[in-house]
């Protein structure tokens, strides 16, 4: 049986910080309009079952979960909200959470230190085992997203984006992945190593472009004519995607892309 961990998850507000979070008086929050307007969630629900979760950090609040959290987690919606923030330490497992608290908290630091005009471009991957409430235990993916700042730029509302990803190669789960999507940067956190030491992965433009095509299914030549490029040109972007990311064949490159938002 799962031992339940209690409210750890205080140990992401000791990352965080005391922030006086400065707000422009009693706004209403449209939480359709957060997640229709950020870009950071499009092209990924095609991976696998997901929810959205959208939690405020200024209060510890789950202020919505969407559908599907029943089928993957086996909590209702109402049994997750009332939760709080301790429905994803119950649906963590144990094994992985300690990785999750170190890893994400430097992750938390780092987004922080950014200049405030770019932490909109962040988000946080944690790949972890989940634990259902039956007892079944399966890989995860959370994509974490700062969704609404305050006026100082410090972001308070964060969407977690949690897909079911069993049905796909995870190796070395748990580990997290710091995206910088406005530079295309891939920065892995480790466990017990200081976070400047993560493995950085720069995608440029073109080989992205590749790598969307090849998620199609097109062939070398066939993204060759496509880019109007040569054949010899589009082996080449395929060949070094395929040893930026360390994977061996094309299958897997699609997966790491899938898993990683590059697409």
């Amino acid at each position: 049986m799962k031992r339940q961990l209690q409210y750890n998850y205080i140990d992401f507000a000791k990352a965080i910080g005391p922030k006086r979070y400065i707000l422009s008086g009693t706004e209403e929050i449209d939480l359709q309009q957060i997640l229709l307007e950020n870009p950071l969630f499009s092209g990924i629900f095609n991976v696998g079952p997901y929810f959205i979760l959208l939690g405020n950090v200024k209060t510890w609040e789950t202020l919505y979960i969407s559908e599907g959290v029943e089928k993957i987690t086996g909590y209702t919606i109402d049994d997750a909200i009332s939760l709080g923030p301790q429905f994803l330490v119950n649906f963590t497992h144990p094994e992985d959470y300690p990785v999750a608290m170190e890893t994400n908290s430097q992750a938390v630091v780092k987004l922080y230190d950014t200049d405030p005009d770019e932490r909109k471009f962040l988000s946080c991957l944690f790949y972890h085992r989940g634990v259902h409430r039956n007892g079944h235990e399966m890989n995860i993916m959370q994509q974490i997203v700062p969704v609404k700042f305050d006026l100082q730029g410090n972001p308070y509302i964060f969407a977690i984006l949690i897909t079911d990803i069993s049905h796909l190669q995870m190796p070395r789960i748990p580990k997290t992945v710091l995206i910088d999507h406005k530079r295309n940067d891939y920065q892995l956190i480790e466990p017990g190593k200081p976070f400047i030491e993560g493995v950085k992965l720069k995608i440029s433009r073109k080989e992205k472009e590749v790598l969307k095509l090849l998620s199609e299914g097109l062939t070398t030549k066939e993204i060759a004519a496509k880019l109007g490029i040569t054949f010899h040109t589009a082996a080449t972007y395929r060949k070094r995607l395929r040893t930026k990311t360390g994977v061996k064949n094309t299958t897997e490159l699609v997966n790491f892309a899938l898993l990683q938002s590059l697409l």
